[in-house]
């Protein structure tokens, strides 16, 4: 990170455009090299969701990311972007920059679909690549503990040439959104159909038993999904079911990506993989149970959870692809106990892993993750053949990963407990880990379950 250009504050009474034109010609590269210039302030009385319907109504890209701390970004706009195959195959550009005021923020943000195989054109994700980087224009950046909202603007000064023009661009972009939010809330609920009935559910999932049973296979996830309708005259409303996410879910990495107007939202417990320098960290994260009234059930649950043989089995083959993958991209890989991690509604069996690597290595070390048996099944190649040839739902973006890059820090975390809005239709999806000793009636409840982590947060209104 180059800090060619002091850090001026930005007011009125200094003359903001000025002050930016200084900048922009100061910062300006003489040998045509592609420099981008980031400049950040605070700007109070922002809010996550307002930010959020903005981007909604004026059909603005945005990626949100907010973690259990509190903490979190907003990733408004497209300044450079690029698509793929998958997500090992992205190549974000990542210029010389040049950084002034408060900065901060993601540099790139990067997602993709469960699969690689295109989205069927006429289903809910046909808007959707396969996979996708993108260098946001402006970034709000979250603060929990000071409660500051900084929000960073970015222009290309290469491309733009003219300061004056770059200045401009820049000024804006600090200043959006200023307008209130466009939406107002109703009291209707939508209504929800299984995408695919009961029995059919349990029939398939029958048949991964019996496959898993002969040994052509180890485990497969089964996804299904529950289609939202909203009643006439209201729309399903992102800001407002983001919020709610955030307020049901304070223990998960909650999500929003805002595409051509429409959104995928979810609470997710599940991170892919974290970079801070060389260290690389993920987990495994498979075996389900709910959690109990009481301390005294829930405590009970755990246990019996912990010493399933049928959930460990399920957990270990997560662990030693996730294991296998990682020893491909990375040195020194570690495995460190299991243990149960509770959320709100359910509870996992869960094993931290580290690996050794560099920050240029990190889409390629998610490209070897994703999917992992934990969303998957395992063998990869055998399990995803599975899918492709049994599975009816399109995932698109369920089972994705989704996250962001910024100098020799990453993190990626996995699109579950999710939905996608359109504007009078959503879909909240969810899936569960078959092996040989799967009981159909006890996953389909399971899934229920995880389906209620988005669907009860869905929320409704009306543009003004």
């Amino acid at each position: 990170m180059l800090n060619a250009a002091p850090p001026f504050p930005i007011s009125h009474h200094q003359g903001p455009a000025s002050i930016l034109q200084r900048l922009c010609a100061q910062s300006a590269p003489g040998d045509h090299s592609v420099t981008r210039l980031r400049y950040g302030l605070v700007r109070p009385r922002l809010s996550p969701s307002r930010v959020l319907d903005r981007a909604q109504a004026e059909r603005r890209a945005a990626y949100a990311l907010f973690g259990p701390d509190g903490q979190g970004f907003i990733a408004c706009g497209v300044l450079d972007e690029g698509r793929g195959v998958d997500l090992g195959a992205l190549a974000p550009r990542r210029p010389r920059r040049v950084d002034a005021g408060l900065a901060r923020g993601p540099e790139v943000v990067f997602g993709g679909a469960f699969s690689t195989t295109a989205p069927d054109a006429q289903g809910p994700w046909a808007r959707w690549p396969v996979a996708l980087w993108r260098a946001p224009e402006t970034v709000f950046s979250f603060c929990s503990h000071d409660r500051k909202q900084v929000v960073t603007g970015s222009v290309d000064l290469t491309a733009t040439g003219d300061p004056r023009v770059a200045a401009q661009r820049l000024y804006d972009r600090l200043n959006w959104p200023q307008r209130p939010s466009p939406w107002s809330g109703v009291a209707q609920r939508p209504s929800a159909i299984a995408e695919e009935p009961r029995a059919r559910w349990c029939q398939r999932v029958q048949r991964i038993r019996a496959a898993c049973g002969d040994a052509r296979l180890h485990k497969v996830v089964a996804a299904r999904a529950l289609r939202h309708e909203a009643p006439p005259g209201a729309s399903f409303w992102v800001g407002a079911t983001f919020d709610a996410l955030r307020r049901a879910h304070p223990e998960a990495t909650v999500f929003a990506v805002v595409h051509e107007g429409q959104a995928m939202v979810g609470a997710t417990p599940e991170r892919l993989a974290s970079l801070r320098g060389r260290a690389l960290s993920t987990h495994a994260l498979a075996g389900t149970a709910p959690r109990g009234v009481d301390a005294h059930q829930d405590r009970a649950l755990g246990e019996a959870l912990l010493g399933s043989a049928k959930d460990r089995h399920e957990h270990q083959i997560v662990v030693d692809a996730i294991a296998a993958a990682l020893s491909e991209v990375g040195q020194d890989v570690r495995c460190g106990p299991i243990s149960v991690r509770r959320l709100s509604g359910l509870q996992h069996l869960e094993t931290p892993l580290t690996a050794q690597m560099g920050p240029e290595g990190f889409l390629g070390a998610v490209g070897h993750l994703h999917p992992t048996p934990a969303v998957g099944g395992a063998p990869r190649a055998a399990a995803l053949a599975w899918l492709r040839q049994t599975e009816p739902l399109d995932r698109g973006w369920y089972g994705g990963p989704i996250g962001w890059l910024e100098d020799d820090r990453a993190e990626c975390v996995v699109a579950i407990r999710s939905a996608l809005l359109h504007r009078r239709q959503a879909w909240t999806f969810a899936g569960a880990g078959i092996v040989a000793e799967s009981d159909p009636v006890a996953e389909w409840a399971e899934t229920t379950l995880k389906l209620q982590t988005a669907g009860d947060a869905l929320r409704l209104g009306r543009l003004r």
